[in-house]
């Protein structure tokens, strides 16, 4: 959405220099979440932590899609921030609470590359579909994964410690 987010607001008629400057944020509000949420994995979780990310950033969706454009940008700019921002650093941990140690190397190098596949195509993707459903369903569905996500980590029930062998996949 991030590539999307100037040309959804000016869709709804918002002043391009607040828009942009509001963009902007984006990247204090990620600094912001990592100083203060990504101390929580010393008392909860990384996946417990990981999942509040991704419920907070359903909610910045979900301002976008539902509130009033000014303040709905700025629900966005302040979640979407701090909630994105602070996925990155928790990631490494996430991946050896779920997985364990074994084979980190191979779990996190996949995950970036899918991952970094996804940040290339998915703009596209939004812009064709955009051109077709408009922004509100682009704007629910990815609430909608957000959630998916969030549910996905609390019912994942990994064996502590221990990977498949490759054979064993």
């Amino acid at each position: 959405m991030s590539v999307h987010l100037i040309a959804f607001e000016l869709t709804r008629g918002l002043d391009a220099a607040f828009v942009a400057s509001a963009a902007g944020a984006i990247g204090i509000m990620q600094v912001v979440g990592r100083l203060t949420l990504a101390p929580l994995t010393d008392r909860f979780s990384p996946r417990s932590v990981s999942v509040l990310l991704m419920l907070i950033q359903a909610a910045a969706f979900l301002a976008l899609l539902l509130l009033p454009p000014y303040s709905g940008l700025l629900a966005y700019v302040a979640c979407f921030g701090v909630g994105f921002g602070t996925v990155t650093p928790i990631r490494a941990a996430l991946i050896a609470d779920v997985f364990g140690h074994a084979g980190y190397g191979r779990i996190s190098g996949t995950m970036g590359l899918v991952s970094n596949l996804a940040r290339a195509g998915a703009p596209v993707a939004v812009g064709a579909a955009v051109g077709i459903t408009g922004y509100p369903p682009i704007l629910a569905l990815l609430a909608a994964l957000c959630v998916f996500s969030a549910l996905l980590l609390t019912s994942f029930k990994p064996q502590a410690g221990r990977l498949p062998a490759s054979n064993e996949q």
